[in-house]
């Protein structure tokens, strides 16, 4: 008997990469915001809550096996653009989460 080869289907670790930019966009945040309280710069709050989860999505999803066989240059562009729409994505329920939490709790964040 010939041995077919096997062929592996690699999933892609968007989960992964999604919980990962959640997690540190929730706690650069908070510790940026947090120094910005000494620091008068609102605009560094959003660069690092910005760049730093949009990273992690990033080199999650380069370290991954998905897309293997890209030409490198290509790959690169590809996990950056889905790091950025996993960005997107997780600011969207974050924020959709807290307004429908304000909403739920009536603690005067949204008034009716």
């Amino acid at each position: 008997m010939e041995e077919s080869p096997r062929i592996e289907k690699v999933e892609p670790p968007i989960g992964l990469a999604g919980g990962a930019c959640a997690i540190g966009l929730v706690v650069v945040f908070a510790a940026v915001r947090f120094i910005s309280l000494f620091i008068d710069i609102a605009w560094l709050t959003w660069l690092f809550a910005t760049i730093i989860p949009i990273s992690a999505a990033f080199v999650i999803l380069q370290r991954s096996a998905w897309h293997q066989g890209l030409p490198t240059v290509t790959r690169i562009l590809f996990m950056l653009l889905s790091a950025c729409i996993i960005y997107a994505v997780v600011l969207a329920v974050l924020g959709f989460g807290m307004l429908g939490a304000a909403m739920f709790f009536g603690n005067g964040m949204v008034s009716s």
